[in-house]
């Protein structure tokens, strides 16, 4: 499968994502729109650099087909952990720093992700 992303400006197709295998469902942006998530029928969520075209980063809950992504700034209730366990940002990725990444299942479960880490250890 794949996502377009088409320019406001032009009505160009300013980038075309594929690697998703199933239908994909909702996307979130990152930051300024550098990157972008997706999720899917497929049971990934993908971590995409707009720009390359590339993913940076899948990720697979075990929780069957994703409904819904979110990205955004967890309120104090949350711990992400501390910046030290921050991967160092792959090529293309920007604004990924303190943010958290929920993921919505069909089965009604939710799984949250620390963006910059990858991962799930959220409390």
């Amino acid at each position: 499968m794949q996502l377009k992303i088409w320019s406001a400006e032009t009505g160009q197709c300013a980038a075309t994502l594929i690697g998703h295998t199933a239908g994909i469902l909702q996307t979130a942006i990152v930051g300024r729109g550098k990157n972008i998530v997706s999720c899917s029928r497929d049971g990934s969520a993908k971590l995409w650099d707009c720009g390359t075209q590339k993913c940076i980063h899948t990720f697979t809950p075990e929780c069957g087909v994703l409904n819904t992504c979110h990205v955004g700034i967890p309120d104090n209730g949350i711990s992400l952990g501390t910046p030290d366990g921050c991967h160092t940002p792959e090529p293309g990725e920007s604004f990924t720093e303190g943010k958290m990444l929920l993921l919505g299942c069909e089965n009604y479960d939710f799984v949250g992700y620390e963006l910059c880490s990858r991962s799930n250890d959220t409390t």
